[in-house]
């Protein structure tokens, strides 16, 4: 395989920057959490914490914020496997120019 270490670079960097927007954006995700349970918990008509709680862990806005979730958790993982790849491909090049500078040290 023949990168060119110039195009990874750039391609590591735009990867970076997706990753970072992907972390981003679980991160503000997983901070509603906790907002919507409380409110949901205020909706609640339950007389007791524990049954208010029950009921904002059954409500659709919880379960929709926990989906929001995992859709976001799985996109920055894809986002870093994309990175990690990115990060393959430089030391293959790299490992490849060190094979070649041995090959011709030995033919000289």
């Amino acid at each position: 395989m023949n990168y060119d270490p110039y195009d990874l670079a750039d391609e590591y960097e735009t990867q970076y920057k997706k990753l970072a927007d992907a972390e981003a954006q679980l991160a503000e995700v997983e901070a509603f959490k906790p907002i919507i349970k409380a409110n949901e918990m205020l909706k609640s008509q339950a007389n007791s914490l524990g049954a208010k709680e029950m009921d904002a862990l059954a409500s659709d806005a919880f379960g929709e914020i926990c989906k929001a979730i995992v859709l976001a958790t799985k996109n920055a993982k894809l986002e870093k496997g994309a990175l990690d790849l990115i990060k393959i491909k430089w030391e293959t090049w790299r490992t490849e120019q060190a094979n070649n500078r041995n090959i011709e040290r030995l033919t000289r």
